[in-house]
């Protein structure tokens, strides 16, 4: 019991450092209608964890929001790679309940995989595109479609828009990981200071 009340406060500080409340659970509950979300198909242009594929076997989670501002969990897919069927059903909310999306609600992807310890990791997309082209649409519809274009998880990256690494998709600011340029050079080793014009930084 001790173990498993200090995991739930680990991934509780965890998730709330990083301005995100949800619950782990990719359990959900089918509801009387759902929506049907493609992600596998020639317009999926990004499908990546830090840069990399998505591990095989990888659970994608679609949550909605709950009354009390948490994500919850609304319908999850087996990531099976790249060439074979993969969608989900995101489940929408029955009259006078919280339990699914609410119609024209926005859709959050979470990605539940093994690292290479084989401990569970679950990562919020810092990114994502829906499709509106065609019968496509890009918010909760009961028995719509929906096409997921392009998800980006990351784990940690650098969010200083002064570093030379710099993502503007990083969900988990890890400034260990940012690169910045030397004294008076800019990222690509261009001298900014040479004051004298003598071709020496200053």
């Amino acid at each position: 019991q001790n173990k498993i009340m200090f995991k739930k406060i680990f991934i509780s500080i965890f998730f709330l450092i990083n301005s995100f409340v949800f619950s782990q659970d990719f359990n959900f509950n089918p509801t009387d209608c759902n929506m049907t979300i493609l992600i596998d198909n020639p317009q999926l242009v990004d499908f990546s964890l830090d840069g990399g594929e998505i591990p095989l076997d990888a659970l994608i989670g679609v949550f909605y929001t709950n009354d009390t501002g948490e994500l919850a969990c609304a319908g999850v897919s087996t990531w099976s790679g790249y060439g074979n069927s993969n969608s989900v059903a995101a489940f929408g909310s029955e009259a006078g309940l919280d339990n699914g999306f609410l119609d024209a609600e926005e859709f959050t992807w979470l990605l539940n995989y093994e690292d290479e310890n084989g401990n569970s990791q679950i990562v919020i997309a810092s990114s994502s595109i829906m499709s509106t082209s065609g019968m496509f649409i890009d918010t909760y519809s009961c028995n719509g479609f929906g096409q997921l274009i392009s998800v980006i998880f990351s784990t940690s990256c650098c969010a200083d828009e002064l570093a030379c690494n710099y993502n503007d998709a990083c969900g988990t600011n890890d400034p260990s990981v940012c690169e910045y340029p030397e004294t008076y050079y800019n990222c690509e080793a261009t001298c900014i200071n040479d004051t004298d014009d003598d071709e020496v930084c200053d």
